[in-house]
């Protein structure tokens, strides 16, 4: 992907997550907050937001995602979709 698409699909992915959180939670994160460890979500909510983001990329996480820290984040979570999602211009 040119940087240009992967910065355009990188801020839909922040937007998709953000509004899961107020949707959902009717929370406003922030894309750099440790969601996990402000006591926003707990681990059962956690596992929603990758079913959700699995479904809606159709991606699955590995166990090493998990324990990557941009897991944790906003931000973070949309480098781990980016890096999963296939290449389209190939």
């Amino acid at each position: 992907m040119k940087s240009e698409e992967t910065a355009h699909l990188s801020e839909k992915i922040i937007s998709h997550i953000q509004k899961w959180f107020v949707d959902t939670y009717s929370l406003s994160v922030d894309i750099n907050d440790r969601y996990i460890d402000s006591g926003l979500i707990d681990s059962f909510d956690i596992i929603n937001l990758v079913i959700f983001i699995e479904s809606t990329y159709n991606i699955k996480f590995s166990s090493d995602n998990f324990q990557d820290s941009r897991f944790f984040t906003i931000n973070g979570l949309s480098e781990l979709v980016l890096d999963k999602i296939p290449d389209q211009s190939k």
